[in-house]
């Protein structure tokens, strides 16, 4: 397994692009398109859920017998309701920005990764239609009553972002 702060090179895993781990999925994948768009689900389900520490060393690549791929997601954690203090919406910068992000922002990712505009509406509209049940999965979760709350505005407020 690689995680994609080794195959980066980078220095620092908080600085660097979502662009740029997009770009190293098309030099070690070898499932380049499947991987592409399972890379913009968690792009775009990290920020609809406050998942702020998706850094480089959580996005990984493993070997299989007919290549490298994007690993499996991992350390999917609404990381804004536990530090409300911390104010970025990313852990790496999308478009150069780590805060305020809007559809479009995504759209560019996805567009960068060279969905077609077909695919990257398509990963809009699964997370669109799995809300209802990811409100439901925090009221029967086991978080706090402020936890609950907090998570469901998080997620309320993005999904008006991408709308």
């Amino acid at each position: 397994m690689l995680d994609m702060f080794q195959i980066t090179e980078a220095f620092d895993k908080y600085k660097s692009s979502m662009e740029k781990v997009g770009k190293a999925l098309d030099s070690y994948s070898n499932n380049t398109l499947l991987d592409k768009i399972f890379y913009f689900e968690l792009a775009v389900f990290s920020f609809l859920t406050g998942n702020n520490d998706m850094h480089l060393k959580n996005f990984s690549m493993i070997e299989i017998p007919s290549g490298w791929v994007l690993a499996p997601a991992y350390d999917l954690l609404n990381v804004s309701i536990v530090l409300p203090e911390d104010t970025e919406e990313l852990a790496l910068t999308l478009e150069g920005k780590k805060r305020k992000l809007k559809k479009a922002h995504f759209e560019h990712l996805g567009q960068g990764l060279g969905l077609t505009d077909r695919q990257i509406q398509g990963v809009f509209k699964r997370m669109f239609k799995n809300k209802p049940k990811a409100i439901k999965w925090i009221d029967n979760s086991f978080l706090s009553n402020d936890m609950k709350s907090a998570y469901t505005n998080i997620l309320k407020t993005r999904y008006e972002r991408l709308n």
